[in-house]
């Protein structure tokens, strides 16, 4: 695919994926979200590309990268991760940001549902999952309603934040919201 062909959405959905421009990651970085959801929050852009971290670097943003418009404005992003499975099918994590004035809103189901469906048509035969903060009840409820089921538990090192409990949760395309 290349960085700047538009992603059509396999169905009618208000939302649609586009290649992430560095002014969609520069945007992103400028978005703040009110506590306790504030660790979400990103670097700043000129710390992002001085340290090269993830949609900062041109080559992993338009490898692993898309940005979400809904109503043609910036509202969201996902970050695909193929993952090697030790068993079964090959895994594809899926990793997203709500723009913070969608959060809260009730948007997070079909906004992560949304994801969901298209990660899964861009990734045939690959099983979708993605891991949320356990203490983050809002979106752990919003993935559910998407069609994501609890799998595990367990603590994660997050880099400058310490230790997480985060869920595990797989995307299971028969469940409904």
């Amino acid at each position: 695919m290349h960085p700047t062909e538009r992603i059509e959405p396999t169905d009618a959905s208000e939302y649609v994926l586009t290649p992430m421009t560095e002014r969609d990651a520069a945007e992103i970085c400028e978005w703040r979200y009110p506590a306790p959801y504030d660790i979400y929050d990103w670097p700043a852009w000129d710390v992002a590309v001085r340290e090269g971290r993830d949609f900062a670097d041109p080559a992993l943003r338009e490898r692993h990268y898309r940005a979400v418009r809904r109503g043609g404005r910036l509202c969201g992003f996902a970050q695909w991760l193929p993952l090697a499975a030790e068993v079964g099918p090959p895994v594809v994590r899926l990793g997203l940001g709500l723009h913070p004035d969608d959060c809260g809103a009730g948007r997070g189901a079909r906004f992560a549902s949304f994801l969901a469906r298209e990660t899964a048509a861009l990734h045939p035969g690959c099983v979708v999952d993605l891991e949320v903060e356990k203490r983050n009840v809002r979106a752990v409820r919003a993935y559910e309603r998407a069609g994501f089921r609890a799998v595990d538990e367990y603590e994660l090192p997050i880099p400058g934040r310490g230790a997480h409990f985060v869920v595990n949760m797989v995307y299971l395309p028969l469940a409904r919201i």
